[in-house]
């Protein structure tokens, strides 16, 4: 069943190695992300060893596909797309948890207005106080603009891990 939702990976998501492998990590890991949107319950299944049905393979291979020639040994390049990918479930459960409190009404006063929390106690979150009182923090969006919110966060998240990424590449092509 869960070979099934997940599917062979889109078309697009053979990677041109002209494109770099940043694009072609970046489409991948946004691919994850939309398939465990469309089937949230995915999120939720234990993982009780390594892939090995033939669409978790071919996701697989289209993940490492993009980092051929990458100074990165068999292993770091399984552990780049075992991060991201994580990374895409993880977000996914996220985004599909809250629109769906969202959308149920289950949100109280407090969660619509994330500052108004991180403001309450200043002196036993400095910190939070100091980063929601100058206004740093978005004002709180309707709930039936949670999801939009929720995949910004996950695209910002996305780009910081790439950049990591970008930054180990580097390092290792000026060896």
């Amino acid at each position: 069943m869960l070979d099934e939702a997940v599917g062979a990976p889109p078309k697009e998501l053979v990677t041109d190695p002209v494109h770099g492998w940043r694009a072609g990590l970046d489409a991948w890991t946004r691919g994850m992300y939309g398939r465990a949107m469309a089937h949230p319950w995915i999120t939720r299944l234990e993982v009780s060893g390594a892939p090995n049905s033939p669409n978790q393979l071919a996701w697989m291979d289209r993940g490492v596909a993009p980092l051929a020639g990458a100074p990165l040994t068999g292993q770091e390049k399984l552990s780049a797309i075992l991060m991201l990918s994580r990374y895409a479930m993880s977000a996914a459960q996220l985004t599909s948890d809250i629109t769906a409190a969202a959308s149920a009404g289950t949100f109280g006063p407090d969660d619509v207005d994330y500052a108004a929390i991180l403001t309450r106690d200043p002196e036993r979150f400095p910190a939070l106080y100091a980063l929601a009182v100058p206004g740093e923090i978005d004002p709180p969006a309707p709930p039936e603009g949670y999801a939009d919110e929720l995949h910004n966060e996950f695209h910002f998240g996305l780009a910081r891990m790439l950049d990591g990424l970008d930054v180990l590449l580097r390092s290792r092509a000026s060896r």
